[in-house]
Formats: C-alpha cells, sequence, structure tokens
C-alpha cells in the first residue's frame, strides 16, 4: 500500500511540475519582455548591491542574487530581522555552502519595482551594519 501512495505522489507531482513548466514556457514566449524586465531588475538589483557595498559573490544578476554574509548566526538573524521589516530572503548556510559562507538568497522577478529593489538593498545593508 505505501509503496502503491508513494509511487503515485510521484506521477502526480511529476505530472504537476510538467505543467508548471509548460504553462511558464508558454508565459514567456507570449510575453517576452516580462524576461526583459526581470533581467532589467536583476541587474539593477547587482548595481544597487554593488554601490551599497554588498559582495554578490559571482552572481549573473539572473534572477537569484546572492548577498554574501559570513556566519550562520549572521544570516539568521539578519534573515529574521529582514522578515520583521517585511523583506523575504532565504538564509543559505552549512552544508549548503562552506562554514562561514551563510548568504542571503533574494528571488528578483519581473514583477519587483526599482523603488522595491532599492528599498531591499537600502535595509540589507542597514542589517548587515547592525547584525
Amino acid at each position: 500500500m505505501r509503496r502503491w501512495l508513494y509511487f503515485s505522489l510521484a506521477i502526480f507531482f511529476g505530472l504537476l511540475i510538467a505543467s508548471w513548466i509548460t504553462h511558464g514556457r508558454g508565459v514567456i514566449k507570449n510575453d517576452p519582455a516580462r524576461v526583459a524586465r526581470m533581467r532589467s531588475n536583476g541587474a539593477l538589483f547587482m548595481r544597487e548591491a554593488h554601490a551599497a557595498g554588498l559582495d554578490t559573490g559571482n552572481s549573473k544578476g539572473l534572477g537569484i542574487l546572492p548577498v554574501m554574509v559570513g556566519t550562520s548566526l549572521r544570516v539568521g538573524k539578519m534573515t529574521h530581522r529582514l522578515f520583521e521589516r517585511g523583506i523575504n530572503a532565504s538564509p543559505i548556510f552549512s552544508p549548503g555552502v562552506p562554514i562561514n559562507a551563510a548568504r542571503l538568497r533574494y528571488f528578483v522577478t519581473s514583477e519587483h519595482t526599482p523603488d522595491e529593489i532599492r528599498t531591499t538593498v537600502r535595509t540589507t545593508r542597514e542589517e548587515m551594519d547592525q547584525c
């Protein structure tokens, strides 16, 4: 019974993911400006982050952007403090990355506004200085 359930769930989720991918390709094909906006927003995040003195590692600025923080304790504190200020950043720490190479991961989309991106970078800098 358990094997059947796992097998059924695996098929269901596989089909669900395939459906999402197909839909996503259609969205990109029908609205290529969306990809251009996402790339533009990623480039803006990178420019603002570098101007604020934030280390973005070797990111190319294509949607998923890291800000290097250092220790796992610091990234945990920063994640919590940023969330309290309305910013959702994913903490990435060991063993996902080397020890003392923890980072915040931001997902920048085509729907973010330049003001939201600038506020996020400014707030991240402020919290980096506090933690």
